[in-house]
């Protein structure tokens, strides 16, 4: 029964992770979106969906010109198990005719 607990906790905390992380790179790879912008939307999603399920979150995003990258890595909260997800999305630019 333990085990099931601590396997729930690091589930909830990855897929918290994974969905801060989709939205964080959808927010920066736009065309007007930032480095900055994706990072403030990953830490409130964060906040909102896995605040008690992933400990100490850290948040890298890289905007280039063809790739946006995100990753955000923490451990399961109260567990010593590592939880790292990296989303990529192509970066939106404007293309003049």
């Amino acid at each position: 029964m333990l085990l099931f607990g601590q396997a729930f906790v690091w589930g909830v905390g990855w897929l918290a992770a994974q969905a801060a992380a989709d939205h964080a790179a959808q927010t920066a790879r736009v065309v007007d979106g930032s480095e900055a912008a994706g990072n403030a939307d990953a830490h409130d999603l964060l906040a909102q969906l896995g605040g008690r399920f992933l400990d100490d979150p850290t948040v890298h995003i890289q905007r280039g010109p063809w790739t946006t990258t995100v990753t955000i890595a923490g451990t399961a909260h109260g567990l010593p198990l590592p939880i790292t997800v990296t989303v990529h999305a192509p970066t939106e630019s404007v293309v003049p005719r």
